[in-house]
């Protein structure tokens, strides 16, 4: 059995910078303030794009991320209880082995299996829980990475034509200006609107490298986010797969001697180890979940 593996959960470099990608586009979005309106007519749809993705990472912010630096701290506090659990089935696999009838034993293997089986099953449902959250995070994330893609789009249409409003309108103030009998409210009329449409212009290039940046960052960030839910879910299921071993190995005592519990243990211990780091490392930075919290409502203004 690859009770190992499934006990292992040790995150990877992709894992690592999927983390950095999405606090890079998380921290750039609430930073920042859209550029102001001086006359564009499709400011406001711009502007709600905007804070509708900056409110789609306060959840990373809040809750998710806080949860996926907590999930760390809940296998440490696990560890107490997994480790002696998983010592005992192994004292008790090893006896066995040389008394394969002892009834006694086995109704022990058993029990020992029902206890280690819900400690897992309850380790499974917490690391669920963070699942559960990067996919709702990351169906966000997507839903706003296209918003933020189409609106791009259409500042760069919109800008074109704009700019081909503003040749006309300077061609035509041109021609009013040398016409053989000018007329002065003609000329007015033009030159106001070609400064309406040059301010449009201008409020687009203001926004435009905004949003860009936004696009061009959202895009790794929700790669990062459907990386580390898929993550997340193979623990879930190979957490899953350990709690339905260790049933078989409750109902049917006798199975434990085709358990890998020695590689078990050794992948256990290497899940806590990182863990561990990972806890470490937080408190070092000082970034518990409610500090994270704090931290990032702070940053985005609320």
């Amino acid at each position: 059995m690859v009770l190992a593996a499934a006990l292992a959960i040790s995150p990877d470099a992709t894992y690592a910078s999927s983390v950095k990608a999405i606090c890079a586009f998380a921290n750039w979005v609430v930073s920042q303030t859209l550029s102001g309106d001086r006359g564009y007519s499709g400011y406001q749809t711009a502007s709600n794009v905007f804070l509708q993705t900056k409110n789609g990472t306060m959840p990373w912010f809040n809750r998710v991320y806080p949860a996926c630096i907590e999930i760390s701290s809940q296998v440490v506090a696990a560890d107490a209880t997994i480790t002696p659990q998983l010592n005992l089935l192994i004292s008790l696999a090893s006896q066995f082995q040389s008394q394969p009838g002892n009834q006694t034993l086995a109704a022990q293997i058993s029990q020992a299996a029902a206890a280690l089986t819900a400690s897992v099953a309850k380790l499974a449902t917490a690391i669920s829980g963070v699942q559960q959250a990067l996919q709702s995070s990351q169906e966000v994330f997507a839903a706003d990475e296209t918003s933020l893609s189409g609106e791009t789009r259409q500042l760069e249409i919109d800008h074109a034509g704009l700019q081909n409003q503003a040749v006309q309108l300077s061609g035509q103030l041109e021609s009013a200006r040398n016409a053989t009998c000018p007329s002065s409210s003609t000329i007015s009329s033009l030159a106001a609107s070609l400064q309406q449409v040059e301010n449009a212009v201008g409020t687009i290039e203001g926004l435009y490298p905004q949003f860009q940046q936004a696009a061009n960052l959202g895009a790794p960030a929700n790669q990062g986010l459907l990386y580390m839910a898929h993550y997340w879910a193979g623990a879930v299921s190979t957490a899953q797969g350990v709690a339905t071993m260790l049933k078989t190995t409750q109902s049917a005592p006798a199975t434990v001697l085709k358990l890998d519990l020695a590689a078990a243990q050794q992948g256990w211990n290497q899940t806590v180890a990182l863990a561990q780091a990972t806890v470490s490392q937080v408190n070092q930075a000082n970034l518990t979940g409610a500090a994270v919290a704090v931290a990032f409502r702070a940053a985005a203004g609320s």
